[in-house]
């Protein structure tokens, strides 16, 4: 025995005779959960709640669309799992009501506190799920525990990436890029980048930004957060029916866009695009589409096209009988398998599939996510290979390996390679501006900044009490309650013999 409600929100409308539902497990109905592995080996035996989801976009029964392939959601959440993250499960059914044949139905797990508890452990109450409210505005929601976590993100976020320190906190990392158990993991950065990757590659334009709001807020995501664990927060594919069409809302998802600058609309859409400023970040975003795009990747056309129809076999025949209940539900003549069904997967896998690795990969290119130069090529395309394997390693420019896993891009300096450049005391040139001064201050050595204060040491202003002694240049009767910007410049000299050998510039400021 269960509790039934329908699932979904617009697809509630009353014009749709086919609707999707959830079913909840409660001691009050009479077991407190079910216990049966609904999806074999691949999932787990105990469920609170399951969901009976069906099309709704592009469907016959309530869109009364040629496009229906009853795939395309499930699709998204099958290349999560290939791609080594985390997922939902699904498997289909033919549903009947009380004896009458109600179509072509699929099971969905819901990635909730549950989920959580079962596939990483603890307890369901240690767990956040950030969701979006549709029927609140399209604005953030919790449906367990609480958005303290997720709070702390939006704001570390929100002040940005530029250093490297932000990036490796949301990581739970030192400055230096060494673990603090103190920190919060608060993002899993491999798992968001490769959410993105497939809401790019499907071309998503209702998730985790919609097209239908202006891009202006989100929709159709789930964030789940472990708080007393070390993996941060991890995305959801979910109710991706707006995927895999051919026009100008679907062809590049890749933004930049608006959503996400208030906390009410947060995304992870929007966190990925601050966390792009980060060079590391997008190091990394080019490893994992490196990983993806390129020798047998879960995102090659080839892959993309086996997944697809993987799932179209398993419905090859169902399909027929959703066809007799509703191929009639929007008109007279029925929608059929033959001459409906079957031209909206082959578009898929023949026209759309083929191309779309390639198409995207110029867009992230175009964005900076990904080099235009090629990475060195390796004589084997598996990780594993035999004992004695003769492994090389090709590219028209140098490479850097390591063997202790360590990342080679990360540049290691010792304390001998360190040359000061500036002093703290060297001599600075500074300006509380009154008008525009442009940019040829910070960019031109030839500027004229004759008629700007000089001094050496900090600059600024106290109103309180502390930092009196460290301060040499007092700006505070230009700036206390009058500006908010001070412009400063340090000339310095560097050999030009020498700046080959450099690899890194820190500018170190105590503030």
């Amino acid at each position: 025995n269960a509790g039934v409600r329908i699932r979904g929100g617009y697809s509630r409308a009353n014009e749709n005779p086919k609707h999707a539902f959830r079913y909840f497990f409660r001691a009050e109905y009479g077991d407190a959960e079910l216990e049966y592995p609904l999806f074999g080996d691949e999932g787990v035996d105990e469920y609170d709640k399951i969901d009976l989801r069906t099309s709704q976009n592009y469907s016959w029964s309530f869109d009364g669309s040629d496009l229906n392939t009853m795939n395309r959601d499930v699709f998204s959440r099958d290349t999560q799992r290939d791609m080594g993250q985390p997922y939902t499960r699904s498997r289909y059914y033919h549903l009947y009501i009380n004896g009458t044949y109600w179509g072509l139905f699929q099971t969905q797990e819901r990635s909730e506190a549950a989920f959580g508890e079962s596939y990483f452990g603890g307890d369901r109450d240690e767990y956040d799920v950030v969701k979006v409210a549709a029927d609140r505005g399209y604005v953030i929601e919790v449906t367990d525990g609480t958005l303290d976590g997720w709070r702390q993100l939006w704001d570390i976020s929100k002040i940005g990436f530029t250093s490297d320190e932000n990036y490796y906190k949301v990581q739970g990392k030192n400055p230096d890029g060494s673990d603090n158990p103190a920190l919060p993991v608060l993002l899993d950065i491999d798992n968001l980048i490769d959410y993105m990757l497939v809401t790019f590659i499907t071309g998503n334009y209702d998730a985790p930004i919609s097209n239908f709001l202006s891009n202006t807020s989100p929709n159709n995501f789930y964030a789940v957060y472990h708080r007393s664990g070390r993996s941060g927060f991890r995305f959801f594919q979910h109710d991706a029916e707006h995927t895999m069409r051919n026009h100008e809302w679907a062809t590049d998802r890749t933004g930049p866009y608006p959503a996400g600058s208030t906390f009410e609309k947060s995304n992870p859409q929007w966190l990925h695009q601050q966390l792009s400023e980060q060079p590391k970040y997008r190091a990394r975003f080019a490893d994992r589409v490196y990983r993806h795009f390129f020798h047998d990747g879960a995102l090659m056309p080839h892959r993309n096209i086996e997944r697809f129809l993987a799932r179209k076999q398993e419905i090859d025949l169902a399909i027929i009988a959703e066809s007799a209940r509703w191929g009639d539900s929007k008109r007279s003549s029925p929608f059929t398998r033959d001459q409906h069904w079957l031209n909206a997967i082959n578009w898929i896998a023949n026209d759309f599939f083929p191309n779309r690795t390639q198409m995207v990969l110029g867009q992230l290119r175009s964005k900076g996510l990904y080099p235009v130069a090629t990475p060195p090529v390796l004589n084997s395309e598996t990780a594993h290979v035999e004992k004695g394997f003769q492994l090389s390693m090709w590219s028209t420019g140098e490479v850097f390996y390591t063997l202790d896993g360590a990342d080679p891009y990360e540049p290691e300096v010792s304390v001998s390679d360190n040359k000061v450049m500036l002093a703290r005391q060297v001599i600075k040139k500074v300006l509380v501006p009154t008008t525009n001064p442009g940019t040829a201050w910070r960019s031109s050595l030839t500027f004229d900044d004759s008629g700007w204060r000089q001094g050496s040491g900090a600059v600024g202003y106290e109103s309180g009490t502390g930092y009196e002694s460290q301060i040499k240049i007092d700006v505070g009767s230009d700036m206390n309650g009058k500006a908010t910007s001070c412009y400063i410049r340090i000339p310095f000299t560097v050999d030009k013999n020498e700046i080959k050998d450099y690899n890194i510039f820190q500018l170190r400021m105590l503030y």
